[in-house]
């Protein structure tokens, strides 16, 4: 029995160790420099502040233009390409309806993805770079409502992306960001795997890489314990069997095993494995917000709310409708 586990580590440690190292090394710069992202202050920071003249339509006018007979999860007033629009969620895709007529917006073109990133940039050279699916940086779920996405380069490398469903600013990767990534989330997520032919089998991949590797040092810290002397040293008086290179390796992998075998662990759980983590029942919040979004909920216009919000000295760059308790806010 013991040869067996003995060979299953050799090998396994031989077919896995390249990847390892990379898992480690792209793991620390994945500490520093995360997978681009557009953040909450960084889309605020970009936006102007909202303005009252001509604006703006009633929220049942909004909700009607959407054109969905169900109510939407989220209802965002925000500034595109200089001009107030609705944003309204409904789970799996956007619907983006002008502020001023009430219209519902039904594609954003090349001219507005350019205006939207001139919003978000400022003066200076744009470069148009088609429409993509998905690419290296645009990897995420969380942009599934958003495309295809317009993608813009800045004249300092960043890519900007623009949703095509809103015609908002959705993403930015800095050329910093992308040339760290590729040594980065790229290799750490096995991206290269993804876009391509073998991209079905992405996740089955990873996940039994991952496996094999817990497997790996599991096996490893096994073979430590039985190879190490608690009682009676070796002639050599080491407790260890080994020399050299091999006697570091047999005591890093006891002193080191059960960190190593909680990271790669980690990792695999991280990928939802077989969906052991998946609820038959989805996330209801429903009962925490008390009812659905409806414009009943909501007294208060948008001017009156603005009005308010910058009579108590605030600058009002985007209004959320949120719903708790049945109470609309």
């Amino acid at each position: 029995m013991k040869r067996y586990l003995y060979l299953w580590h050799r090998w396994l440690g031989i077919g896995l160790c390249l990847l390892m190292a990379l898992w480690f090394l792209s793991g620390l710069v994945m500490l520093y420099v995360g997978y681009p992202k557009l953040t909450q202050r960084e889309h605020l920071a970009q936006l102007p502040e909202l303005s009252q003249q001509d604006c703006c339509v009633a929220l049942a006018q909004v909700l009607s233009a959407g054109g969905e007979s169900r109510a939407p999860r989220s209802i965002r007033l925000t500034t595109v390409a200089g001009e107030p629009r609705y944003v309204l969620q409904y789970g799996s895709h956007k619907v983006a309806v002008d502020a001023r007529s009430g219209e519902r917006i039904a594609s954003i073109d090349e001219a507005a993805a350019l205006d939207a990133a001139r919003q978000f940039a400022g003066p200076g050279a744009l470069s148009y770079r088609g429409l993509v699916d998905e690419d290296a940086w645009t990897h995420t779920r969380s942009l599934d409502p958003d495309r295809p996405l317009h993608r813009v380069a800045l004249e300092d490398g960043t890519l900007l992306y623009i949703s095509s469903s809103s015609g908002e600013v959705v993403r930015d990767a800095t050329a910093t960001e992308r040339a760290w990534n590729w040594v980065g989330a790229w290799l750490h997520w096995v991206y290269p795997l993804r876009g391509g032919v073998l991209d079905r089998w992405w996740t089955d991949v990873v996940i039994y890489l991952s496996l094999a590797a817990t497997l790996m040092t599991l096996l490893g810290m096994i073979i430590g314990l039985l190879r190490w002397r608690f009682s009676r040293p070796y002639r050599s008086g080491s407790r260890s069997p080994y020399r050299g290179f091999a006697r570091w390796h047999h005591i890093g992998g006891l002193l080191f095993g059960m960190l190593a075998l909680a990271w790669i662990f980690s990792g695999l759980m991280s990928m939802n494995p077989w969906r052991v983590f998946d609820s038959r029942v989805p996330l209801d919040t429903s009962a925490y917000q008390g009812g659905e979004l409806h414009a009943e909920a909501f007294p208060v216009t948008p001017e009156q709310a603005l009005q308010q919000l910058q009579a108590a000295g605030l600058a009002v760059r985007e209004l959320h409708w949120r719903l708790v308790g049945g109470q609309g806010y």
